[in-house]
Order: structure tokens, then sequence, then C-alpha cells
């Protein structure tokens, strides 16, 4: 009897630390903490050459007619990539959520290697952000839908 009031208080305090530890690391994690800034002086400029590269809907578009005044996502990917492949259902999903007001264009690293040179990628999944205004940002990695919503809402709508 007096074990199991031990392991139940045991139980409760780590669940309640874990609540504290949530509620406080939470609020460290918002997009503009985990964004990192492509800056102008990190990379050198290169002149990439004129790519075709994929919409969302699996429509070439050339490189040089992306952009151009618009909010723009592009997704770094290969086939052979596990992560890539699962966070691709998900940006197609904000695609159609955000059709007309946000460009997402995916890039296949295997078709197009040159592309991931011109733009610094060193490891994929990486998805650029280019607002209209402001500094292109980028995450690397897998990410759930919900974060990556509020970092087009961060990117695009300044919520």
């Amino acid at each position: 009897m007096k074990k199991n009031v031990i392991l139940i208080f045991g139980i409760a305090a780590i669940l309640i630390a874990a609540v504290f530890a949530y509620n406080k690391l939470g609020a460290l994690y918002t997009p503009e903490n985990y964004l990192p800034t492509a800056s102008d002086s990190d990379k050198p400029k290169i002149d990439a050459p004129d790519f075709a590269v994929y919409d969302m809907d699996g429509n070439p578009v050339l490189l040089s007619e992306i952009g151009k005044g618009k909010k723009v996502v592009l997704n770094f990917w290969a086939t052979w990539c596990g992560p890539c492949r699962r966070l691709s259902p998900i940006l197609e999903e904000l695609a159609t959520e955000y059709k007309g007001r946000v460009d997402v264009y995916k890039i296949d690293l295997d078709k197009n290697r040159g592309l991931g040179d011109a733009f610094g990628v060193q490891s994929i999944p990486m998805v650029i952000f280019f607002p209209v205004d402001g500094k292109p940002q980028y995450i690397m990695g897998l990410y759930p839908k919900k974060e990556l919503k509020d970092v087009f809402e961060y990117m695009f709508f300044k919520k």
C-alpha cells in the first residue's frame, strides 16, 4: 500500500514537471525563433541557370517565372528521402489551402542538382520561404502540419 502511494506521487510529480517544461519550452519555439534567416552575407551569390521545377500539381514551371511579386515556397526533396516523402502531402494540403495566395513548388534534387548548390541546400527536406517583402527564410527537416501552417502565417501574413 505504501509503495503504491509513493508510486502514485512519483508519477504525479513527473507529470507536473512535464507539463511545466512543455509550457515553459513551448513558448521558446515560435516561428520567429526557429526560422534561420538567409542573410545576404551568408553565401556568395550564384546566378542559377533556368531550370524547370514543378508546382504541387506536377506542372512544370521555369525557375525564371517563379516569384516576381508573389509569395513563394520552394520544397527541396528527393524520392529516396523518407522525411521528404512524409512532408510532401503536408505541403500539398497547404498549397491547396493557400492556393492563389502562396505559390508552392517542389524541386527534386536528383533531377535538378544545380539548384541545390545555387540555393545552398545542405540537407533535405529543406523548405525556403520567399515573402514579397523581407528576407527569405528556411527550415530543414520534417515538421507537422500545424507548425508549417504557423510558418506560412508568420512568413506571409505576419500572424
